[in-house]
């Protein structure tokens, strides 16, 4: 199933070709699908040491290549693994746009242990594949339409991570679990993580040490003020009244306005910390993924995983291994809010994973709150 009405036709077959023309060294080697809640990239893995992104529409490019030019320069200086590139293609085999094939690296999608939400997610991604094995397409081309009144999410500009598409309902973009390997592959039964304390810390470390990393060059990233994202952001709860809290959402938003707009010098941020982004092995936090919206920007950018990523517990320790103040907190939480709210109306029927994923981010946020 197409997540996008302008997404372009790939498969098996069109990867191989490209391999095989491309990267003849790699040539012969198995190719499959991975089946994951990613909406900007479709995933192929190329034997088992390799995997290739292949942007799903034309405006998804930039971050592809923001990722490339960038992600080396970042590695070096990060506590956490992350992908490493390892060839760029150009359109080729009658795929239009360049491509990209890093390292596989091995792990599951953040969950918590025994996460009744990790098992609605896994379950919505094992419906979808059903679906489209038995070859259920929401359109006649495959394409989805959006689902909230034809309105396509996705923005661009200099804040966000394409560059190319004009903002369609106040600058909001809902990507996450964005461009990189797996987007969110539920590739089998995992364990999750084991202590949220520990892996907050963890990625804690790492926001710190990228904010580290001399922004004077670096492009810049992040979500418009949200005040320029008030007026796209009330239609879209007002869409989703079975899906969300509307009243309670919109308190904390009113919140969230009233807080300072950051003003402070630019620091290096990730800008999609969301849990299909951060892989888990043997019970702990392993590597961070998708580096499409990297920048630099307002670092409450990359505090919303205290919502979209963990719970309570977890949410408090990342906060105080960031010593985050209240007017950051406050932003980002409308930050969190924002991108969430905007994922469920437009992938409500084409990417159900995510969405669960988007509603679990809402109520961690209203509860927040109300705390």
């Amino acid at each position: 199933m197409k997540l996008h009405p302008d997404e372009v036709d790939i498969d098996e077959t069109m990867v191989a070709r490209l391999v095989a023309r491309q990267m003849p060294q790699l040539q012969g080697l198995p190719i499959r699908e991975v089946r994951s809640t990613g909406t900007v990239n479709a995933i192929y893995r190329i034997g088992d040491a390799v995997y290739a992104r292949f942007p799903r529409v034309h405006t998804y490019v930039e971050s592809l290549e923001r990722e490339w030019h960038w992600l080396p320069r970042l590695a070096p200086h990060l506590p956490l693994r992350v992908p490493r590139p390892m060839h760029l293609g150009r359109p080729d085999a009658g795929y239009p746009f360049v491509w990209a094939v890093f390292d596989w690296i091995e792990g599951e999608p953040y969950a918590e242990r025994d996460s009744g939400v990790a098992g609605a997610v896994a379950g919505a991604v094992a419906g979808a594949v059903a679906g489209k094995e038995a070859g259920v397409d929401d359109e006649q081309d495959g394409a989805v339409k959006p689902q909230n009144g034809g309105v396509d999410p996705r923005v661009g500009g200099p804040d966000e991570r394409d560059g190319a598409v004009k903002p369609q309902n106040g600058g909001v973009d809902p990507r996450g679990g964005g461009p990189d390997a797996r987007d969110g592959a539920v590739d089998g039964e995992g364990t999750g993580v084991v202590d949220e304390r520990e892996a907050a810390r963890s990625l804690a470390r790492f926001v710190s040490a990228l904010r580290g990393i001399p922004a004077a060059d670096g492009p810049p990233a992040g979500r418009p003020p949200l005040r320029d994202l008030d007026a796209g952001l009330r239609p879209t709860l007002r869409s989703a009244p079975h899906d969300v809290n509307v009243a309670a959402a919109l308190t904390v938003w009113e919140d969230a306005l009233q807080a300072p707009a950051w003003s402070g010098a630019p620091v290096w941020i990730h800008a999609d910390l969301l849990r299909p982004n951060l892989l888990v092995r043997a019970g702990r936090l392993e590597s961070v993924l998708d580096f499409g919206s990297a920048g630099v920007g307002d670092p409450a950018t990359d505090v919303i995983a205290a919502w979209a990523v963990f719970g309570p517990e977890g949410r408090d320790e990342y906060r105080r291994f960031l010593d985050v103040d209240d007017d950051t907190w406050r932003r980002a939480r409308g930050i969190a809010l924002q991108q969430a709210a905007a994922i469920i109306p437009y992938y409500r029927d084409s990417n159900p994973a995510f969405v669960a994923l988007a509603k679990r981010t809402v109520d961690q946020v209203i509860d927040d709150f109300a705390s």
